[in-house]
């Protein structure tokens, strides 16, 4: 396992519910901009009119639709 590797997958093991969503949507090519979460955070945190706490138990209602098919 390389360095980037092994990084990699101590931020997976840190952040698995953000890890998760970003593989769910990975097919949509999602930027990070920012996700605290178990005491760690990822990037700078939104100003408050633009942003929204995810509930832990939060599963989409829909599929999301494929652009270009």
């Amino acid at each position: 396992m390389t360095e980037i590797e092994a990084k990699r997958a101590a931020r997976r093991a840190a952040m698995p519910i953000t890890t998760a969503l970003m593989e769910q949507y990975a097919e949509f090519s999602p930027t990070l901009i920012y996700a605290s979460e178990n005491g760690r955070a990822f990037g700078k945190p939104p100003q408050d009119e633009n942003a929204f706490t995810i509930p832990a138990n939060y599963r989409p209602a829909f599929e999301p639709v494929k652009k270009g098919k």
